[in-house]
């Protein structure tokens, strides 16, 4: 699949118990821990697959059974960079921390197509303790040209995204999803779209993307749009809903938060803007 042709309409994949395409790495990448002692609850994930090559654009596919997913371009990496950090969700039931030893499957695979390079990225957690233990994921590439997330149970925040972006954030057993955060200097020149079941939703670009916006929050919840750049023609405010098209663009940016706010900032320095009550790491 190349990095612009990531889907995206929502999503009907799901986490698979089988990981049926990425289980064969399963062996290698769960004997990170040293000889005779516990794994480790934080580690770095091997990427099976070929390298990247310089200069190629990246695409990322990523889904996440239960936890919270940071995905960020930095342009001084050569290569892709993941990390896994393991959490046990109730302490008093579950004192010592999560570890690989509790049934955690954290893989990852680069692939290359006709110069195109997509990282795959999954991570799941066995039926005996799903609900108790959950999985973090760090993902760093060189730049984002193209990204499909699937998450569940916490929050996803996107940094420096070009082309498209789909992220679909949903609950996970009883654990709430949170907000989505996509902050993104690179143009939006694709299609976007945001949802997520439980949390607000934070676009902030700048001037250099297009589309056409397609906001819509539940009764009661509100959402706001700062443009302070670009131009911004047939406006269609309601009361629940706002659409208008942005720098003459035509695929859809889709914001849909099913409980939560959606917040819209237009900036010169979005990657220098952090959004109230929405931590920097």
């Amino acid at each position: 699949m190349q990095p612009n042709d990531l889907p995206t309409s929502k999503s009907d994949a799901r986490p698979r118990r089988g990981l049926a395409v990425l289980g064969a790495l399963a062996v290698g990448l769960l004997t990170l821990g040293s000889m005779g002692c516990t794994p480790a609850s934080d580690f770095g994930v091997a990427i099976d697959g070929p390298g990247l090559m310089v200069g190629s654009p990246v695409g990322v596919d990523i889904r996440n059974s239960s936890g919270n997913i940071f995905v960020r371009a930095d342009a001084s990496l050569t290569e892709p960079v993941v990390r896994a950090t393991l959490r046990s969700m109730n302490a008093m039931t579950d004192p010592r921390p999560a570890t690989k030893d509790d049934g955690v499957l954290v893989v990852a695979r680069g692939e290359d197509t006709a110069g195109r390079y997509t990282l795959r990225v999954e991570a799941d957690t066995d039926p005996d303790v799903t609900g108790r233990v959950q999985v973090d994921l760090d993902v760093r590439v060189p730049s984002i040209e193209g990204l499909r997330i699937q998450n569940n149970g916490g929050w996803v925040r996107a940094w420096g995204v070009g082309g498209s972006a789909q992220i679909d954030n949903g609950a996970a057993n009883g654990v709430e999803a949170s907000f989505i955060e996509l902050r993104t200097d690179r143009p939006l020149n694709g299609p976007v779209d945001l949802r997520t079941s439980n949390g607000h939703i934070y676009l902030t670009m700048g001037p250099n993307s297009q589309g056409r916006f397609d906001i819509e929050v539940a009764p009661g919840q509100r959402y706001k749009v700062d443009h302070r750049l670009g131009t911004m023609t047939n406006i269609v405010p309601e009361t629940n809903a706002w659409a208008a098209t942005f720098n003459d663009g035509t695929f859809p940016i889709r914001l849909r938060p099913a409980t939560g706010d959606a917040f819209v900032r237009i900036y010169e320095r979005p990657m220098a803007f952090t959004p109230f009550g929405v931590f920097t790491p």
